[in-house]
């Protein structure tokens, strides 16, 4: 039997690739052409979600805006991997929900946050991590033992190399390439002595190291971090508010 295509996967991941593509100077940049200065920024504060100005068209266009290339490959990662374990169990539209509702909780942790730590309402909370995170949850808790592609596993760790990147010692072009190159013969040596296929739970168990230690490296004030947390609870809650006969 052929396997069905996880159609709101690709479309989820179209959408928040072309945003990126939209929303940022890349398409400049390949062409040579001039960028309007503080493009990002204009588009964080349009259709990100501000707790100080809260609009409902917000609370879905807020996670399709990201900040850099590694934020916005290793949420696409993350989703592709949900996708293929869960889609074509719940259905499209059901998956569609589950990623609207995470996104919405999301946001509303973040905001709760700021509210207790005092922190800014006007700054924009965007990236689809919390509503990814909502969908990861459902798929570890209702399908670990799907299979996904131990590519795919690996590059769960991209939140954690976005942190190596950042480091001041990899401005020096000689010890960037040491570190590339060393990240990928790490790479290639995982992905050959390891089975062509790991299980969604072995997955979102790298994907939470990957994380935490995102989340002990990272500048403080990472007020997305709480973010994230709501996702993964609005996927938990998904699990208990819909019986087991819908999920699968």
């Amino acid at each position: 039997m052929e396997e069905e295509l996880p159609v709101m996967t690709i479309i989820l991941s179209v959408l928040i690739l072309a945003s990126y593509l939209f929303t940022t100077c890349t398409v400049e940049i390949l062409l040579g052409l001039p960028c309007p200065q503080n493009k990002l920024v204009h588009y964080e504060h349009l259709l990100g979600f501000i707790p100080a100005r809260p609009t409902i068209y917000s609370l879905v266009t807020y996670t399709l805006i990201h900040k850099d290339i590694l934020h916005l490959a290793s949420n696409l990662v993350i989703l592709v991997i949900a996708g293929m374990a869960i889609e074509k169990h719940i259905g499209k539209f059901t998956f569609f929900e589950i990623f609207i509702a995470s996104g919405c909780i999301a946001a509303i942790f973040d905001t709760l946050s700021r509210f207790l730590l005092g922190i800014s309402m006007s700054y924009p909370f965007v990236g689809a991590s919390g509503a990814i995170f909502g969908l990861i949850a459902v798929a570890a808790l209702s399908k670990p033992m799907e299979k996904i592609p131990t590519f795919l596993v690996a590059l769960t760790l991209l939140p954690f190399a976005q942190l190596v990147v950042g480091i001041p010692e990899l401005a020096d072009q000689k010890v960037f390439l040491s570190v590339l190159i060393f990240s990928a013969a790490l790479l290639i040596i995982i992905l050959y002595t390891l089975p062509h296929y790991l299980p969604v739970f072995v997955a979102t168990l790298i994907f939470i190291f990957s994380w935490i230690m995102f989340l002990i490296f990272s500048p403080p004030m990472s007020i997305s971090n709480i973010g994230h947390l709501g996702g993964l609870v609005g996927g938990i809650i998904f699990m208990f508010a819909f019986p087991r006969e819908e999920r699968t």
